[in-house]
């Protein structure tokens, strides 16, 4: 069985090269997700592109934590769910509330 290998912007191929240095420049490193996905240019390009339109929607940083921390834990991934309870702690988000995320659970309405 074949596994895909993490890339490095110099490894990668097409596109992939061009993509993964704006990011590890915009970032100072890339994740292993965009690392791996960067054997293919197409995927990775649509996932930076997602990410993209998901830093623009009118909502904070913070409820953007959370809902990556619902979403992640409804995936059962804790890849994720490790990244979004970071940067919901950074975004100003509490345990009580990423927990309660996680069990998609609010004790705010969404407000925009």
């Amino acid at each position: 069985m074949s596994l895909l290998k993490p890339l490095s912007p110099e490894t990668a191929p097409g596109n992939s090269k061009d993509l993964l240095a704006g990011v590890e420049q915009r970032l100072g490193r890339s994740s292993n997700l965009m690392r791996i996905i960067a054997n293919s240019p197409a995927i990775l390009g649509a996932y930076l592109r997602f990410n993209q339109a998901f830093d623009e929607a009118k909502m904070t940083p913070k409820l953007r934590a959370l809902i990556t921390a619902a979403v992640s834990e409804l995936n059962g991934c804790d890849y994720t769910l490790s990244t979004a309870m970071v940067l919901g702690s950074r975004a100003g988000a509490n345990v009580e509330e990423l927990n309660a995320a996680r069990q998609i659970q609010s004790s705010e309405p969404r407000s925009i």
